[in-house]
């Protein structure tokens, strides 16, 4: 019986090797974050084929890093901003934008 990347000589070949190395597929976990209205974010792209929004856990790793307690801070005002942005703005990466919201708590205003 031949197994996964033998060939009938029960050997393992430079061919097999780098076959069974496409086959192997990383998981990225995403998380759900919020939904848009595809119409106010064409100003952006006219190629959007969902209106789901996610982040993955590396994004979110890079916000911790970079921005200490801002992600626990915020990341419950996602769907809002997302969902009513107050401004946005192309980015400079093709099909990306940058988005605005001015939100007010307890007499603090955070942008």
């Amino acid at each position: 019986m031949e197994r996964c990347g033998e060939n009938k000589a029960g050997k393992i070949s430079n061919a097999d090797i780098v076959g069974m190395a496409y086959a192997v597929k990383e998981v990225v976990e995403v998380h759900s974050v919020g939904k848009i209205d595809m119409n106010i974010y064409k100003c952006v792209t006219e190629d959007i084929v969902t209106d789901e929004v996610i982040i993955t856990d590396e994004r979110i790793q890079h916000i911790k890093e970079r921005h200490p307690d801002d992600y626990e801070r915020f990341c419950g005002y996602i769907p809002d901003i997302i969902a009513d942005p107050d401004y946005i703005i192309e980015a400079n990466k093709p099909n990306t934008a940058v988005i605005l919201k001015e939100i007010i708590k307890d007499g603090e205003n955070f942008n």
